[in-house]
């Protein structure tokens, strides 16, 4: 069974639709690759989905314990690519992360993020994290 439809809007842009709930998202290339650059590409889009499910692995594994995961968030950085095996090699995220944690709580959930990920799992890039606890 179906659980999203793509569809070619032109212009090397995309819509998804998530049949069950009915929300879209869209993807777009770079100016510099012939498209608008008003959504993210599916480079970005996969390092996206790796934050996607770091975040909520971390989440889990903290709420579990009675900790707040409240606040924390993620940033992408730097995608790298090979353009001669047409591969991504590396993903950069920086994870910000609430200040409170103990060391303890710190050490399990980088290891969530580095080993309980079905999708970073998967992907045979570098991931480069980077854990700041800075979140009151």
């Amino acid at each position: 069974m179906a659980t999203t439809k793509v569809v070619y809007q032109g212009n090397y842009r995309f819509e998804a639709t998530q049949l069950a709930s009915g929300e879209k998202f869209h993807s777009d290339m770079p100016t510099s690759a012939g498209g608008k650059g008003e959504y993210q590409n599916p480079a970005d889009m996969l390092g996206s989905a790796v934050i996607y499910c770091t975040m909520t692995t971390m989440a889990m594994a903290a709420e579990k314990r009675g900790l707040s995961f409240e606040g924390s968030y993620a940033e992408l950085g730097n995608i790298e690519e090979n353009s001669k095996q047409i591969i991504i090699t590396s993903i950069e995220i920086t994870f910000h992360l609430r200040a409170e944690y103990d060391d303890a709580t710190r050490k399990r959930l980088e290891h969530f993020a580095h080993n309980a990920c079905y999708v970073g799992n998967t992907i045979s890039a570098e991931k480069k994290f980077t854990f700041i606890y800075d979140v009151k």
